[in-house]
């Protein structure tokens, strides 16, 4: 059903076939690695893929809002509207709090998210750090099997594009995340 109503919501949006078959293979590796609670590298592989089909994301950080539950989380924006599928996978502590995020958009039901990405507030210590990095900093802290660039090379080769880790990391190693509401 979800890829139903991702295709749905890609129909409406400039470069939604884009868009949509990078985000459903992110969310496929999410799924295969078990990759959850890893918002941070998830949202920079879903960046360094779609600048490198000229998309021209914001890879952002900020706290996010879901009722009372506040959390430090990182997603992709692309022409103002929220691409976030880490977020439907539960989180260090266990707790899932929202679908995943196409276009602004639960991909449950196509509605509009009711998360409020960019909240005001303040970030954790583990915020902090992530904010304080570059990706090319904060790719020497991940686990080799889960490092940014070898995971975004691996997705580019599966949707036909010609990457490579070394080229990726010289060309978005300085990209640091864009603070939201902090």
């Amino acid at each position: 059903m979800s890829q139903r109503i991702i295709q749905q919501l890609s129909e409406g949006i400039e470069h939604g076939e884009i868009l949509r078959s990078t985000y459903q293979e992110l969310i496929s590796t999410i799924e295969r690695r078990r990759w959850a609670g890893a918002c941070h590298s998830t949202a920079a592989v879903l960046y360094i893929l779609l600048a490198e089909q000229g998309l021209g994301p914001t890879l952002c950080l900020g706290e996010v809002h879901s009722g009372n539950y506040r959390f430090d989380h990182s997603w992709v924006e692309v022409h103002g509207l929220i691409y976030d599928p880490a977020v439907g996978y539960p989180s260090e502590e266990g707790k899932t709090v929202s679908p995943p995020v196409f276009a602004s958009a639960s991909i449950e039901d196509g509605a509009p998210t009711h998360l409020r990405y960019g909240a005001p507030g303040t970030l954790a210590e583990d915020g902090h750090k992530v904010a304080s990095r570059d990706l090319d900093e904060y790719s020497d802290s991940q686990p080799p099997e889960f490092e940014i660039w070898t995971v975004a090379e691996e997705i580019g080769d599966r949707l036909g594009m010609e990457i490579y880790c070394s080229e990726l990391r010289q060309n978005y190693g300085a990209i640091r995340r864009e603070l939201r509401g902090c």
